[in-house]
């Protein structure tokens, strides 16, 4: 394995040569990233950080999801007139601040517009090329729609939020993002790697407090940033 990426661009990985041993191969998973060094050593580096107490790790079974919009709440929906705002992951930056969105009634807004979401879920984008892109919705946007391509997470608690959009959009995860997408044109996280393989390290100890303390105070700013029309002359 020799580390020469660009640490800047999405879509590239170390430089690796392997061989997986024919009874290491599953059969689920032919693709051969799946058994790059680099995500085994992702794994590596949290198992010694959790052994030591420094994190927990915890896997995507261990969160709730939302589901997405059934056909019954769709009509109902569309029957009422509501106008809902809309979220794709191209108005989102990869820090976790909304920056444009569109409104409309639903019907009228993209397909694959399939969760509502509400203040405090953690959005999280599954492609590829977007990994690293998490974002704490923050109540301007409670009740919205926004794209399939975000795994819609949500939190027990503030805190467990706050944790969340600190520890996903760690490079550790964002490596095993990489590995573990699925599909050639448009790779992405799949459910069942979400919940049995992505191993999430949650800060523990005297990190834990720290990690919920930069996450307020970022969220802080960006309340701040979405309220930016209160802050100039009304004339």
């Amino acid at each position: 394995l020799k580390p020469n990426q660009d640490i800047r661009e999405n879509l590239e990985c170390p430089e690796q040569i392997w061989l997986v041993s024919p009874e290491n191969v599953h059969a689920s998973r032919l693709d051969a990233f799946y058994y790059a060094p680099d995500l085994y050593n992702a794994w590596s580096e949290i198992t010694v950080l959790n052994t030591s107490g420094k994190v927990e790790a915890k896997t995507g079974k261990d969160f709730i999801l939302r589901n997405k919009i059934t056909t019954e709440e769709y009509d109902a929906l569309v029957e009422s007139g509501s106008k809902l705002k809309y979220i794709e992951i191209g108005d989102v930056t990869r820090y976790g601040l909304i920056t444009k969105y569109i409104e409309d009634t639903l019907d009228k807004l993209p397909t694959r517009g399939e969760y509502m979401i509400h203040q405090g879920d953690i959005l999280m984008a599954i492609n590829n090329s977007s990994r690293g892109t998490v974002v704490l919705v923050p109540k301007e946007f409670d009740g919205a729609i926004c794209t399939s391509g975000f795994l819609v997470i949500a939190p027990r608690s503030d805190e467990e939020g706050h944790l969340l959009w600190y520890s996903l959009r760690s490079e550790v995860v964002r490596r095993q993002l990489y590995y573990l997408a699925q599909t050639a044109s448009q790779p992405e996280l799949k459910k069942d790697a979400w919940e049995q393989e992505l191993v999430i390290p949650i800060p523990a100890g005297p990190d834990r407090k720290n990690a919920i303390g930069n996450s307020i105070a970022f969220h802080e700013h960006v309340a701040a940033l979405l309220n930016a029309d209160s802050f100039r002359f009304g004339g």
